[in-house]
């Protein structure tokens, strides 16, 4: 603005002075030369006129797009408002402008596209553009976070069919509620999954028009955008079918009615036994393609602990501990089978026993150790005891994270249990539970997982190995606690030695609580790492 006024008053300076030497030279014209000297001037002020249309014109263009830039979020760093705190877990977000890369690092994007955030730390973020599987930093005043404000957002998840199809099955979830997911094949952006009748969900491919911008399922109907195609089949149906309800929440209330739970033994297969105990056998199965975990009861006698199980199981919703999906009535004996999402790395003692187990770093024992905490603070935030907490009863994903898993101090876990002492779990009982028998609590809890920690970051060794049962329990009555990992040669700092044994101390209230112990640990993974970043959380979502 400041070039374009100085332009302007130097053009009107030298105006003026034109009119001062033509006024004196006009006193020494004749007349020819007067007539000429007028076709000149008039020459010179239509060109001044035209000049100043010119730049009027231009003032006009420039102040427009000021306009427009003012509308736009800023991308200077100088005058950068930046919107959201940073966070470092993975997060899908919103874009509500088009934009275009201009560097190499840049990801491009248009009006509506969805975005996996990896990192925050900067102006610019780091970010997947799920429609065009590409990666790069993108402007963060660009996009939007807020999943109330989107029901674009608020239907996506990042993951994959097997996990949307566990999602869509948990109690609770009602038919024609739907996922939104990135699709793995290369040339379409999105898949959305649809909870179908009975105990099924359906997959349909979204479509990307990109020269016309547009959504489809079938080529027959378009859609500008994903909330307008979302719009659409919820009143109408998709395949003749199933339609669209209501994105899946991202926490689902648990049903109080437990026959909302029940599982009609039709859509069930059961397939490999994957152990066997004195009361009941675990299988693999399947409801229609997807893997489930089947634990079988074997006697009328158990059927009653199965169901007190099923009572628990059913209430609780969290990202680290296994899944229920339900549980129904075999045919023709009518024994229970609790069904829960299928962990394929099996348990968490046997994992580690194992070479792909033996090559974990440090590090990610720690987030190991992690990740159970979490599940315990849920527990212990709602009052719930799990009574058998150890790294037999923890599972792993494949994708190496785990959940806590068996509830109810149940005995199926495919171990021995030939030796009626070695069963019961001696190792990781409290000593008020242990010698004095009184009813376990979350405190209880606590000394099973500073066992668990001994366990974990030594690679699935068994605690008080040198030691009889009998032995243990005389051990732990005189006081006597298990020592570092450090002196079996493995890692272990002294801050995480120092929260096992505070795990063990022998007054329960001076236990600290599951909340304190993960504060503790978060403490020393960001002390050694510089960050604390939970990458296998996403908003503790069940």
């Amino acid at each position: 603005m400041r070039t374009r006024s100085f332009s302007m008053g130097f053009h009107s300076f030298f105006r003026n002075l034109h009119k001062k030497r033509k006024v004196r030279k006009d006193r020494r014209l004749n007349k020819p030369q007067k007539q000429q000297q007028q076709q000149e001037d008039q020459r010179y002020q239509q060109q001044q006129q035209e000049q100043d249309h010119h730049y009027k014109q231009q003032q006009q263009q420039e102040d427009q797009l000021n306009q427009q830039q003012q509308q736009m979020p800023n991308l200077s760093s100088d005058a950068y408002n930046y919107p959201y705190p940073p966070f470092h877990k993975p997060r899908a977000v919103l874009a509500v402008y088009d934009f275009e890369a201009l560097q190499f690092n840049e990801c491009s994007f248009i009006k509506d596209d969805i975005l996996i955030v990896s990192d925050t730390s900067n102006e610019w973020w780091q970010a997947t553009n799920v429609r065009a599987k590409k990666e790069g930093l993108i402007p963060s005043n660009y996009v939007l976070s807020d999943l109330s404000q989107s029901i674009v957002l608020g239907a996506f998840f990042d993951v994959d069919r097997a996990e949307a199809e566990y999602k869509l099955l948990v109690p609770g979830v009602q038919f024609g509620t739907y996922i939104l997911r990135p699709c793995m094949e290369t040339n379409i952006p999105y898949s959305l999954s649809v909870r179908a009748k009975g105990v099924a969900v359906k997959h349909f491919r979204v479509y990307f028009d990109e020269a016309a911008r547009q959504f489809y399922l079938s080529a027959t109907m378009r859609f500008s955008s994903l909330e307008q195609m979302f719009t659409y089949y919820q009143s109408n149906t998709i395949d003749g079918e199933v339609g669209l309800m209501e994105p899946r929440s991202h926490r689902v209330v648990v049903p109080m009615d437990l026959g909302e739970c029940e599982i009609n033994y039709a859509y069930l297969t059961l397939e490999q036994e994957l152990g066997r105990g004195n009361f009941g056998a675990v299988y693999k199965g399947r409801i229609g393609n997807m893997p489930v975990a089947v634990k079988k009861s074997l006697s009328e006698n158990s059927d009653k602990a199965f169901l007190e199980e099923v009572k628990v199981m059913h209430i609780l919703a969290h990202q680290r501990i296994v899944r229920f999906l339900g549980f129904c009535h075999s045919e023709p004996d009518r024994r229970i089978l609790i069904v829960t999402e299928f962990m394929a790395n099996g348990s968490l003692l046997d994992y580690l026993h194992k070479p792909e187990g033996r090559s974990l770093q440090y590090s990610h024992l720690i987030s190991i150790i992690d990740q159970v905490v979490k599940a315990m603070v849920y527990l212990e935030k709602i009052k719930v005891v799990h009574r058998d907490l150890r790294a037999a009863n923890v599972l792993v994903h494949e994708d190496r994270s785990v959940k806590v898993a068996d509830f109810g101090l149940t005995l199926i876990s495919g171990v021995d249990q030939t030796n009626v002492a070695d069963a019961f779990p001696v190792r990781w009982t409290a000593p008020e539970v242990l010698i004095h028998r009184l009813r376990p609590t979350t405190k209880s809890d606590v000394w099973s997982f500073g066992i668990l920690m001994f366990e974990v970051l030594t690679y699935g060794q068994t605690p008080y190995k040198e030691y009889t049962c009998e032995q243990v329990r005389e051990l732990i009555k005189r006081g006597d606690r298990l020592v570092s990992p450090c002196q079996y040669g493995h890692r272990c700092d002294v801050e995480v030695y120092n929260i096992m044994e505070s795990c063990w101390n022998r007054q329960p209230e001076k236990r600290p609580t599951f909340r304190e112990i993960s504060q503790k640990i978060e403490g020393n993974i960001r002390k050694r790492e510089g960050v604390y970043c939970a990458t296998w959380e996403n908003n503790s979502e069940n």
